[in-house]
């Protein structure tokens, strides 16, 4: 059995003008998408009358080709969406529902340690950027200290940032980018390894208060190919500060990896809350994902493709047992965790129709009426000699969500240009 990915039509509406590199969702049905066109931009997603997308607003305009976003993230204490560049800038803006927006900008390289000046051998423009972000808000109480703190990855190392207040602007103006003075960002967490094993995410996975109001945060931090568990404190000094590393979850044996084939960098981490609260999948630039274990820091199953050159940017959870995977191919996968059997690799049960080029990111939107879509973000191989660009398309989810029978069915909808 299988599920059939059903096309209603093809959106020709450029969303953005180069790769989407990250959507993030602010409310119950606005998110923000952030691209290597330098740009940020507000969208509303809506399923009434029909399913559509509507631009709202664009909160950052195009700049320096080298200050592209690599990152973005909900800070939900502060009301923010926080997003990184490839030039080391860390950026708080906060949308109101009418779309006014305060900016504060800070450039981290001001506040390079010691420790966080470990250069790696990569480009000399990437040796700034920010290549993820994480609000402890996504996991630990708002009135706790430790969900003002954003963690944000660096190519070596964590660095740790407390989130300003940004004030609405005397004017009310839509666009501010005013730099504000900030807390100098601490490094909680530095490691040499391979050359270019940047930190690619950072997951959090639990929070417990402790004693002495002293309370601990456990993360999952990828370096390239490898899974470390992580521990971080915080007091109510609202000082965050490292706690010596946990163990490793997982890494990559390099000596097995076959010629011609890439490396298993992990681009995205998941939790699987409905399929097992203790398991977590990754995405992986070889052409593979993979679910592992974390109470018994193992690997359970892995799904993906023959060719291990083919990168997976994402994958998501829809239901108990069933994961969507995105990848460089255009196609979206559906992936049951059930007919592994037993055994470590299972098995692909649809295939979405193929996008302009490659998938980067997945959204999952849940409506007020009670349906389910998939919103993804694809992006053509060389968009400035393509008429297509970056688009957005919708899915309907809806009987998945409804039955567990293999026979569901996923509906490409419409995106509204308006």
């Amino acid at each position: 059995m299988a599920f059939e990915f059903f096309e209603i039509t093809r959106p020709k509406w450029k969303v953005h003008y180069d790769d989407v590199h990250a959507c993030t969702w602010i409310s119950g049905n606005q998110f923000v998408s952030g691209s290597k066109d330098n740009t940020l931009k507000l969208w509303q997603a809506s399923s009434d009358p029909n399913p559509h997308i509507t631009f709202q607003h664009q909160l950052r305009r195009e700049g320096n080709y080298n200050s592209w976003i690599t990152a973005l993230v909900n800070h939900s204490p502060r009301g923010q969406v926080v997003y990184g560049t490839r030039d080391g800038l860390l950026g708080f803006s906060t949308v109101k529902s009418d779309c006014h927006q305060n900016d504060s900008v800070l450039n981290i390289n001001d506040f390079r340690s010691g420790a966080d000046g470990r250069q790696s051998i990569c480009k000399a423009r990437n040796q700034h950027r920010v290549t993820t972000l994480c609000s402890m808000s996504e996991f630990v109480p708002n009135d706790n200290p430790l969900a003002n703190f954003v963690l944000v990855g660096r190519p070596k190392g964590i660095m740790c940032v407390h989130a300003p207040a940004v004030e609405p602007s005397r004017d009310n103006s839509l666009l501010t980018n005013e730099e504000v003075s900030l807390e100098a960002p601490q490094l909680t967490w530095s490691k040499d390894t391979h050359a270019n094993d940047w930190v690619y995410c950072i997951l959090p996975l639990r929070f417990t208060p402790g004693d002495r109001d002293i309370d601990h945060a456990v993360t999952a931090v990828v370096m390239g190919s490898k899974i470390e568990l992580l521990g971080i404190q915080c007091s109510e000094s609202s000082h965050a500060s490292p706690v010596s590393s946990i163990g490793e979850m997982w890494s990559e044996d390099r000596h097995t990896v076959s010629k011609g084939a890439n490396r298993a960098h992990i681009a995205h981490l998941e939790r699987l809350n409905q399929t097992n609260p203790h398991w977590l999948s990754a995405a992986c630039f070889d052409g593979t994902a993979r679910v592992f274990d974390i109470e018994r820091q193992s690997l359970v199953s892995e799904f993906g493709d023959s060719n291990r050159k083919l990168r997976y940017w994402q994958t998501m959870e829809l239901a108990p047992g069933l994961v969507v995977s995105c990848a460089d191919d255009g196609f979206m996968k559906l992936w049951d965790l059930r007919t592994a059997g037993g055994k470590r690799h299972c098995k692909a049960v649809g295939v979405s129709p193929l996008h302009s080029g490659r998938v980067s990111c997945m959204l999952k939107y849940n409506c007020d009426h009670g349906n389910s879509y998939i919103i993804t973000a694809s992006c053509p191989d060389k968009p400035h000699e393509s008429n297509s660009k970056a688009q957005f398309r919708m899915f309907d989810i809806r009987k998945l969500n409804s039955s567990h029978d293999l026979e569901s069915s996923f509906k490409q909808m419409s995106l509204s240009s308006s």
